[in-house]
C-alpha cells in the first residue's frame, strides 16, 4: 500500500503511563473487525491481481497511512515527511511499472475485483495504524492483540458456520500438507509480522511504520523471480527497491529529529 510538510507529530505514538488500563471490549472489537478486514481484501486480492499491481496498491497503504494522520490533525506536514511518503511511492511505481515479463502461463492476471480488493486493503492499513496508536498504549499491546486472537477465532468460527450452511464455502478437511502450510502462515505472516509491526508501530509513528512494511518489496520480487519463478524482472526493480529504502531512511530521520 501528498506532500510544509511531514508524517506525524509527537502525539502519533501514544505516551505510555504508569497507570496501567486494560483496553475495553469495544475497543478490541473494533480492531479485530479492522484487522479481518485487512486481512481478508489482502489475502482475496493475491489470487486475482499479477504481483506487480498487487504490490503497487497494496503498497500505497504509505499515503493513506499520511493522508488519514491529516484529516484526524494527528500528522503535520513536513518537508522530510513528503520525502518520506514520495520516494517509498516513486520506488514502488518505478518497480512495480517497470519492464517485467512473465514466465508462468498459470501466473494470477489482473481483474478489476482484485485491484478493487488490494486498494481496500491499502486504505484499511492506513485507517488500521492511525486508530490503533491513537488508542492502544505500548503496554496494553499484550491486552490488545490477545483480544484480537480470542475474537477472531469467535467471529471466524462463526463466519465458517455461516458459509458452510449457507452453501458459499462448504466446510471441508484440509490435507495434511495444506492444513501445515496454513498453520505456518498463521503463525508467521499473520500473528507474528502483525505483532512485531504494531509494537514499532507504537515506537515509533503510523508512517514510519506503514512504509517500513514495503521493505518486503524486495523480497517479494526476489520470492517470485527466484522461487516461484513467475516474472523476470528489469533494472527498475533494484533502484526502486533503493528508493524505498530511502524512504524509511528519511522517515527514520525525521522521527529523531521530532524526538
Amino acid at each position: 500500500r501528498l506532500a510544509q510538510m511531514s508524517h506525524c507529530c509527537s502525539s502519533c505514538a501514544p505516551q505510555a503511563t504508569s497507570d496501567f488500563q486494560r483496553p475495553s471490549s469495544k475497543l478490541v472489537l473494533v480492531i479485530t473487525a479492522n484487522w479481518f478486514l485487512c486481512q481478508w481484501t489482502f489475502n482475496m486480492s493475491l489470487a486475482q491481481t499479477a504481483l506487480s499491481t498487487n504490490t503497487l496498491l497494496s503498497s500505497s497503504s504509505v499515503v493513506w497511512s499520511y493522508i488519514v494522520g491529516l484529516i484526524i490533525g494527528r500528522c503535520r506536514l513536513s518537508l522530510l515527511g513528503v520525502l518520506c511518503v514520495a520516494s517509498a511511492v516513486s520506488g514502488v511505481s518505478l518497480t512495480v511499472l517497470g519492464g517485467n515479463q512473465r514466465v508462468d502461463p498459470t501466473a494470477p492476471k489482473n481483474t478489476f475485483f482484485g485491484e478493487a480488493l488490494a486498494l481496500g486493503s491499502a486504505v484499511a492499513y492506513g485507517i488500521f495504524s492511525n486508530g490503533l496508536a491513537a488508542h492502544v498504549r505500548p503496554e496494553q499491546m499484550n491486552e490488545v492483540w490477545g483480544g484480537v486472537g480470542v475474537m477472531s477465532v469467535a467471529i471466524g468460527g462463526a463466519l465458517m458456520f455461516v458459509g458452510h450452511v449457507t452453501g458459499l464455502e462448504p466446510l471441508e478437511a484440509p490435507s495434511g500438507k495444506a492444513l501445515g502450510i496454513m498453520l505456518l502462515n498463521g503463525f508467521l505472516g499473520t500473528s507474528i509480522s502483525d505483532y512485531v509491526w504494531a509494537r514499532g508501530l507504537l515506537l515509533t509513528s503510523p508512517l514510519v511504520a506503514t512504509v517500513a512494511l514495503n521493505m518486503t518489496i524486495p523480497v517479494s520480487f526476489v520470492v517470485d523471480a527466484v522461487i516461484l519463478r513467475q516474472h523476470v524482472f528489469s533494472w527498475t526493480a533494484p533502484v526502486g527497491a533503493a528508493l524505498v529504502f530511502l524512504g524509511v531512511a528519511a522517515g527514520a530521520v525525521e522521527e529523531s529529529q521530532r524526538d
